[in-house]
């Protein structure tokens, strides 16, 4: 049960509060949504964990403003074109939208980011998976993934890696084989640094 105070709407059971502005913005998007946790805030931007019909997802929302770019409308286009790739989170709705905010709804991923769990992997095998997710999405004409530490979610068996966020990702057909080759090139950095920050097999075994 919601509480309200100070302008922000409190979880009766939970020290969580959710802004009351964004709360009543979120239902207006979708009042089947329940509001579970605050996962990111800025100026522009507020990410929520919510609950629809027995599941969770991640609700991003997004203040437009003259001449701002809509990175929801963005990373709407992307994650429908990457609909059938393995190991990111797949947009679920695209909401459009309302009142001057663009919002979407797309999946959650149980686990916590690489940097706070590396100790505990496989690192041949995350990096097997980040790899192959990588180059589907080039395939599709998708590259600079941003694949960095924090937008690397591990499974609680460690088992699964997930790209989180795609919202600054790039399309072939769009910016030119020239930019697209070097986002590519990027890409392959990111995985590098990855590998040898947290997923060196010779570092992990030194944290047991």
């Amino acid at each position: 049960m919601l509480k309200f105070k100070n302008g922000y709407a409190f979880l009766s059971d939970m020290p969580i509060k959710i802004d009351l502005i964004d709360w009543f913005k979120m239902r207006r998007f979708d009042s089947n949504l329940r509001f579970v946790d605050l996962l990111k805030q800025s100026a522009f931007f507020s990410v929520y964990k919510v609950e629809k019909d027995g599941s969770l997802y991640v609700f991003k929302m997004q203040k437009l403003e003259e001449r701002k770019f809509d990175y929801i409308q963005h990373e709407s286009n992307v994650l429908g074109r990457a609909d059938d790739v393995e190991g990111i989170t797949h947009l679920v709705e695209h909401y459009g939208v309302i009142g001057g905010y663009a919002a979407l709804l797309k999946e959650y991923a149980e686990g916590n980011t690489v940097d706070k769990v590396y100790s505990q992997c496989d690192g041949s095998a995350i990096m097997s998976i980040l790899k192959s997710t990588v180059e589907a999405l080039h395939v599709k004409g998708i590259a600079n993934v941003d694949m960095h530490s924090g937008n690397v979610v591990i499974s609680p068996d460690y088992s699964r890696a997930t790209t989180i966020d795609l919202n600054e990702a790039v399309f072939l057909d769009i910016v030119g084989k020239d930019r697209f080759t070097s986002a590519i090139l990027d890409d392959e950095q990111d995985l590098y640094r990855l590998q040898d920050n947290y997923l060196n097999p010779q570092r992990i075994s030194a944290n047991f």
